[in-house]
């Protein structure tokens, strides 16, 4: 209990940085929002599609390697690209971002509780 309370603190910690660092670089440069690119809606869509997947038990008869390999991708794809594209477009990069460091902490939750 106590570690599922401390990702979900540091997750809305993170929510609202973000927001807060956004809203600042908005204020502060009065940021034209560029319409969000075709990565935005790639990453989303492998990012939800990757979540709903795991759900539904579709990587139950797949190799752990493989998954792992997947998994870890997408998040880092999710992360890397939002991080590059925050300046331009704050409010499609932090849904990605926030996306991705949850989908981290899911996979390190399953890992340390597979661990056991």
């Amino acid at each position: 209990m106590a570690l599922t309370l401390l990702c979900t603190v540091f997750y809305l910690f993170c929510l609202v940085a973000f927001y807060i660092l956004g809203f600042l670089l908005y204020r502060k440069n009065k940021i034209h929002l560029n319409k969000p690119n075709w990565t935005v809606f790639a990453v989303l869509f492998l990012q939800v599609s990757l979540f709903v997947l795991f759900w539904e038990g579709a990587f139950e008869k797949a190799p752990g390697p493989l998954i792992d390999i997947v998994w870890w991708s997408v998040v880092g794809i999710g992360f890397i690209a939002r991080i590059r594209d925050f300046k331009n477009n704050f409010i499609s990069a932090i849904p990605c971002i926030l996306l991705s460091l949850f989908l981290a902490g899911f996979m390190l939750l399953l890992l340390y509780i597979t661990s056991m």
